[in-house]
């Protein structure tokens, strides 16, 4: 990379101050010493050494330092390959596909696939795949992790839905909630539940889905109405976070999705808890629609805290 005068090394220091880009007006006034012409003269000569970057934002035109670590890997790149660089790292983590550079650059399909294979030559960008055009390359540089939107976030591997990791955690979360639905019953009340429910004759093993669900309600032991220890969806997500099987990192948003498909299948029960006391189970259409990636929210007139719970469904 070619030096600098002592004029251009102040000017990219007065740059610097800018991490978003200077404006000609904001050089002007504070080079107040320094005629406008011999400003954009020393500016070019900067671009023209690989120490500034032209940037615009929205309709205006700004003047960016560029970081010395890279100025020192792009400083032998030749100008075709600096706009090709430049439109990729302009799409950060997102990527871009190869026809989007050709067509934003005015630049020959061949030449900027040309431009690629050295920029990947050189370890600058990289390619990757999208959950959602799987037949796509998508560039970035090298050193950027793709976002969520191109890997599909937690629930893919390698472009590919990890149903068996899905599954282990839904049941994981299942279990949780189950654990968290009733009281836990002593070593005494569990033998002589056993022992009723030995007790119950083979009609009764033969009942509808109804009527099985009474019984199991009338032998196991319940919460009382104003009980506040159902788990929540921060209690799941806290407990996934501890159970150490977790290959990435969710966030609350991954696990209320974990939670909505037990929903779904009829698994768990919403209940929703006022804070001024008193509980409240909602149905199916009056949850529909409803965010609850938020565990606190408030209601209509703004006097009490709702928070979102969730039960096992027996």
């Amino acid at each position: 990379m070619s030096t600098m005068n002592e004029a251009e090394e102040h000017l990219l220091n007065v740059i610097r101050q800018y991490p978003k880009g200077a404006s000609e007006d904001a050089l002007v006034k504070d080079l107040e010493t320094v005629e406008k012409d011999d400003i954009v003269y020393l500016v070019n000569s900067l671009s023209e050494k690989g120490y500034v970057d032209f940037v615009t934002v929205g309709k205006q035109l700004l003047f960016k330092a560029r970081d010395i670590n890279e100025a020192n890997k792009t400083r032998d790149l030749n100008q075709n390959e600096k706009i090709v660089y430049n439109f990729i790292k302009s799409e950060k983590a997102k990527g871009i596909w190869i026809k989007d550079i050709k067509s934003k650059s005015g630049l020959h399909l061949q030449v900027v696939a040309d431009c690629i294979k050295t920029l990947e030559k050189f370890k600058l960008i990289k390619s990757c795949k999208s959950v959602k055009n799987p037949t796509r390359k998508l560039y970035m540089l090298f050193d950027l992790t793709p976002s969520e939107e191109i890997t599909g976030g937690a629930w893919y591997t390698d472009q590919e839905l990890d149903v068996a990791f899905i599954e282990g955690l839904a049941e994981m979360t299942f279990k949780f909630i189950s654990s968290k639905s009733y009281p836990k019953l002593s070593a005494v009340a569990q033998h002589l539940q056993k022992q009723k429910q030995g007790m119950m004759s083979a009609s009764m093993r033969k009942h509808d889905e109804d009527d099985e669900e009474l019984a199991f309600t009338e032998t196991q032991p319940i919460f009382p109405p104003d009980h506040t220890g159902y788990a929540t969806t921060k209690d799941v997500h806290a407990f996934l976070k501890r159970s150490g099987i977790l290959k990435v990192d969710l966030a609350m948003v991954d696990v209320q999705m974990l939670v909505d498909r037990l929903w779904y299948d009829g698994k768990v029960t919403r209940i929703r808890r006022l804070g001024a006391g008193g509980f409240e189970s909602r149905g199916d259409a009056e949850w529909n629609g409803r965010d609850l990636s938020s565990e606190e929210d408030e209601d209509d007139d703004g006097d009490e805290e709702i928070v979102q719970m969730w039960m096992y469904r027996a």
